[in-house]
């Protein structure tokens, strides 16, 4: 079975105090460990945002950890 093709993702994360939390390193870590390409950062507006280069399962896995991990609102877009 040959790869899936892999798409990229933006994540932006909003919500109260999200910075300084170690959001951003906790996201990093579980992209690292689900082979998961891209980098997070924070926006100067208070955000964090991930630009992530992931298959169909990847991507299903992520939103996953997210909504359940992290209470803050989620914004994904294709790109």
């Amino acid at each position: 079975m040959p790869d899936e093709e892999k798409r990229l993702l933006k994540i932006l994360v909003k919500g109260d105090l999200i910075q300084g939390v170690g959001l951003r390193e906790h996201i990093k870590s579980f992209c690292s460990q689900q082979g998961i390409g891209g980098f997070v950062q924070n926006n100067p507006d208070g955000t964090v945002e991930a630009i992530c280069s992931m298959n169909t399962r990847q991507k299903d896995m992520i939103k996953k950890f997210l909504y359940e991990k992290i209470p803050y609102k989620l914004l994904t877009k294709k790109l």
